[in-house]
């Protein structure tokens, strides 16, 4: 017998394989990061080989967007006319996500997170 009681992908809003793509990706981009971060840190070989298309996980993070947020917005009930609050909520976080480093470098400029000139920069 089958349990009728759980909600089905379409009727709760979760999606288990987009979840399961999701950790697939974020693991690539990670193992890529491991693995060609540095020339000397892994000899030439199987293991640092296995890394080498981990930035393929970026790609798949921009599909699985341009699946979820039009789906998302279906679901929510969006329609053009309410695209206007949709776009301002989209550029309040991102002013957020500008405004909150760059205070913190104003307020402790010691801290720089960027060489002033060339020759302060080792390489």
């Amino acid at each position: 017998m089958t349990d009728h009681s759980r909600n089905s992908p379409a009727e709760d809003g979760h999606v288990v394989s987009l979840d399961l793509l999701r950790a697939v990706a974020s693991l690539a981009v990670c193992w890529f990061h491991f693995t060609w971060r540095d020339d000397d840190f892994l000899p030439d070989g199987m293991l640092r080989a296995s890394g080498q298309y981990g930035w393929l996980g970026v790609e798949t993070f921009f599909v699985v967007s341009g699946f979820v947020i039009p789906w998302s917005l279906q679901r929510g009930g969006y329609r053009l006319k309410h695209y206007g609050r949709f776009l301002l909520k989209r550029v309040i976080g991102w002013i957020h996500l500008i405004l909150s480093p760059s205070c913190s470098c104003w307020c402790w400029p010691t801290s720089r997170p960027f060489p002033t000139s060339i020759a302060e920069n080792p390489s």
